[in-house]
């Protein structure tokens, strides 16, 4: 794996070492550095131990393998540009040659004859307008439909710690929009509080990411448009979301 010299904390781990009593939370701590850094670690605390092997360890397992990923595509994506680099060098070295070796064709056809004929090649172009690109700016250029072009805007991130999280949570707010009852500001930050509420881990006290990622799918598999604790069959009890 390629050298890191960073990685992610979440704020749900905080959450859990703000209620550790100082040493516990000092040996946690050091445990997930060690970890990071592929040395040993000791956490004498079972509770503490069993927070870090079942959530810590996973999180930083799943974000290792995606900058591992991320690393191999841009080394591969660098392969190929250099690809193409060198094929592109290639042509040009022989366009060069072809060229000098026409140069020099024509230099001698020159000297066989007193006669020089030169041509002039005018090139005609039917507009009625013509741009100085030279004075004229870009932003001065309007859009076909006579408005200039806006920028897209920016969607707004609410996990931006977790990017899994934040795909199934804008998937929800698409979902809504598709069934013609989009959200308001209001109403995303009431459903991340209820999200927090239905998939908090009653052993830590904290969201767990994953059954909260499963709510969220679970109300766009099913058309839901509140969310709801997981079921497996049935219908969901609970807020009803298009309400607010």
């Amino acid at each position: 794996m390629a050298e890191k010299k960073s990685f992610l904390m979440y704020t749900t781990w905080a959450a859990f070492i703000a209620k550790l009593p100082d040493e516990q939370a000092i040996q946690l701590t050091k445990a997930i550095c060690n970890y990071q850094l592929g040395e040993e670690y000791s956490i004498k605390d079972p509770t503490v131990k069993a927070f870090f092997e079942t959530v810590v360890v996973p999180e930083m397992d799943s974000n290792d393998k995606k900058y591992q990923d991320k690393v191999d595509r841009i080394g591969e994506a660098r392969k190929c540009r250099q690809a193409d680099i060198d094929v592109k060098s290639d042509s040009n070295h022989d366009e060069i040659n072809m060229k000098s070796d026409s140069d020099h064709d024509e230099i001698n056809s020159d000297t066989d004859t007193d006669t020089v004929t030169v041509t002039d090649t005018v090139t005609v172009i039917d507009t009625d307008t013509v741009i100085d690109t030279d004075t004229v700016r870009p932003s001065d250029v309007k859009h076909p439909s006579g408005v200039k072009k806006n920028k897209q805007k920016e969607k707004p991130v609410y996990f931006p710690d977790d990017p899994e999280l934040e795909e199934a949570f804008q998937g929800y707010i698409e979902n809504r929009k598709v069934m013609k009852s989009p959200m308001s500001s209001r109403a995303i930050k009431l459903a991340m509080n209820e999200l927090e509420k239905l998939a908090v881990d009653d052993r830590y006290g904290v969201m767990d990411r994953k059954k909260a990622i499963e709510i969220l799918n679970q109300s766009v598999t099913n058309g839901w448009k509140g969310l709801f604790e997981l079921k497996t069959r049935g219908q969901p009890q609970g807020i009803d979301w298009s309400k607010v």
